[in-house]
């Protein structure tokens, strides 16, 4: 990262010059990869969910908070209104940044909820009654506000019943935190 900053700042610093830019290398020529280059890509998703709740619902919108070190919130909905639900993963308490987090760690849990103007159901973890969940932060990056990295859980339940959902494992995506 640190060579792609300096070629950043070695190009700006040569903006009198108007060599022409290759576009199509040549296949011996080297290219730079960027792949880890501070960002986030947001990928939209379906989630389709079986058991208490029978539904296929879009999740295109993520955000995070990170409200303390050790609090840590990562929400999808859906922008386009399709539905009113929001699917979350959250360490409230015991979040330590990059790592794993599961069904054991306290204050760690996933929710699958309705917001205002659902019918609000709602779905939680719950060990007690066979739920397991892992949350993997893989990024947190805290010079630039942003992290990833992914949920699972095997059920969730609520007052009817339990209900999972495919395809596993969902991202999590902070484009700001």
């Amino acid at each position: 990262m640190q060579s792609s900053k300096f070629l950043l700042l070695f190009l700006l610093g040569c903006s009198g010059k108007s060599d022409p830019v290759d576009t199509n290398p040549s296949d011996d020529t080297e290219v730079e990869d960027t792949a880890d280059e501070p960002g986030i890509t947001i990928e939209p998703f379906t989630m389709d969910f079986t058991g208490a709740l029978e539904d296929s619902l879009a999740f295109d919108t993520p955000s995070c908070t990170w409200q303390t070190t050790t609090h840590f919130r990562s929400f999808w909905r859906n922008a386009e209104g399709a539905h009113t639900f929001v699917l979350l993963a959250e360490v409230l308490g015991g979040f330590d940044g990059i790592g794993h987090y599961d069904h054991e760690t306290a204050g760690a849990r996933i929710k699958l909820q309705e917001e205002a103007g659902g019918d609000g159901n709602f779905f939680q973890s719950d060990p007690a009654q066979g739920d397991t969940f892992a949350i993997d932060m893989d990024l947190l990056d805290t010079d630039v506000g942003i992290g990833s990295g992914s949920f699972s859980f095997n059920s969730l339940h609520g007052d009817g019943g339990a209900t999972s959902g495919t395809p596993l494992p969902v991202p999590i995506r902070c484009p700001s935190l």
